[in-house]
């Protein structure tokens, strides 16, 4: 949805610098981003800072860091704080119109009986009595503006045509209209999105650090799917993090029920990116985290495998790029797997049956075939002593590609009980 008459939509983002951005309002963020690149417009990061006692040091730095990783480069950015003789100005208008009144040492707006009626483009039409309004304060004893003085002001100033925020602020939007009528501006179009809550339905907040975009960054969540889940949060879409993510971003796909942040299911946004990647994305990716590179053959065998065993079950299921490390340290370095007692004569005679082509397909088969008939092993007391033999581990790829990877000679010393 556009406003009529503007083809270059301008949005912003206007995060307090009180603390981590986390999904929700990264999911706002992101939203704004792609509806301006898909449409040819603006994107401004603007930083509500107007009340400097909540501010959290290192705030700012790391909103922008935050916004970074997950691909949104603003067009502009500024602070509130940089603007107050802006906000001083839209005051002396106000009480020059008597559009306010004092409140001791505060100023208040005046609010005239009567309905408010707006659009919302997510909620739909929206009617306020003014009766049931407090008369908002505008501008604080201590002389700093209010939020809804600041906002609005700045709004109109740079030409803000979408205000798409979250709807915590929805009850707010009847006094914001107010305050654009007493100023004489024309309003935005507003979109208010649902609040993202946990896969409890708690609320997200920036000041728990559990949720904070920085703590998924240490869990091993990658920015692509990240982003890809967060915009199609709530809108009944499938999240796809190969896919343009601005051409699909529609403000009308959005349900006004508040959607759940599911690791779950972000992990499987993740796992299916993951899959499609190839070694060459993969080593751009790694190789400036200081990651070793991987071949070709390594990734497709291993991608499926990327699973690591941690003690938070939060993230069990998130497959991790990093995992790769393990495997490489497994498939590509001098290696002795795990041998038991038990296993190692017909350990031995798999290796004496390892024959040349049975690297692999159907040759592994009839490999597998030929031991199981010759041990009267079967099913995963077949299989579990020759992966333990190969990698130590009791998953991965299957045992063709192991063997290919491996080569013949690695992979019969490996089953002797050899470093290989």
């Amino acid at each position: 949805m556009t406003e009529p008459g503007h083809t270059a939509p301008h949005v912003r983002f206007a995060p307090s610098p009180t603390g981590r951005l986390h999904p929700g309002n990264a999911r706002t963020a992101l939203v704004n981003a792609l509806f301006a690149r898909r449409h040819g417009g603006r994107f401004t990061l603007r930083i509500d800072d107007t009340d400097p006692e909540r501010e959290v040091a290192g705030a700012v730095d790391a909103i922008r860091a935050d916004l970074r990783w997950l691909g949104i480069e603003p067009d502009d950015t500024f602070c509130q704080g940089d603007r107050s003789t802006n906000y001083a100005a839209a005051m002396e208008r106000l009480r020059a119109a008597d559009a306010v009144a004092a409140d001791g040492s505060a100023w208040r707006l005046r609010l005239a009986p009567g309905r408010v009626a707006w659009r919302d483009a997510i909620h739909g039409e929206m009617v306020v009595d003014a009766r049931h309004l407090a008369e908002p304060v505008l501008l604080r004893g201590d002389g700093l503006p209010t939020y809804t003085l600041a906002s609005v002001v700045d709004d109109l100033e740079t030409g803000v045509t979408h205000v798409i925020r979250g709807d915590d602020h929805l009850t707010n939007t009847a006094v914001h209209l107010r305050v654009i009528e007493a100023l004489g501006g024309a309003p935005p179009v507003f979109a208010h999105l649902p609040l993202v809550s946990d896969a409890d339905g708690a609320p997200l907040s920036k000041r728990n650090d559990a949720t904070s975009l920085a703590r998924l960054r240490d869990h091993g969540v990658e920015p692509e799917p990240l982003a890809a889940y967060l915009v199609a949060l709530g809108t009944g879409h499938a999240a796809d993090a190969t896919a343009d993510l601005a051409a699909g971003v529609d403000l009308a796909a959005y349900g006004t029920a508040p959607p759940r942040f599911d690791p779950r299911e972000l992990a499987q946004v993740q796992d299916r990116w993951l899959q499609a990647l190839d070694a060459e994305a993969v080593n751009a990716r790694r190789t400036p985290r200081g990651g070793p590179a991987v071949r070709d053959a390594v990734w497709l065998a291993i991608r499926g495998n990327l699973l690591e065993k941690r003690p938070d079950d939060t993230w069990a299921a998130l497959p991790r790029l990093d995992a790769l490390d393990a495997w490489l340290a497994i498939l590509e370095t001098p290696f002795r797997g795990v041998i038991a007692d038990d296993d190692a004569a017909d350990l031995a005679l798999a290796a004496d049956l390892l024959e040349d082509g049975a690297d692999g397909g159907d040759a592994a088969v009839g490999w597998l075939d030929t031991v199981s008939a010759r041990t009267g092993r079967r099913g995963r007391r077949l299989r579990l002593p020759i992966r333990l033999a190969l990698t130590g581990r009791p998953d991965g790829p299957p045992l063709g590609d192991l063997l290919a990877i491996l080569g013949l000679e690695r992979s019969r010393r490996r089953l002797l009980g050899e470093t290989a």
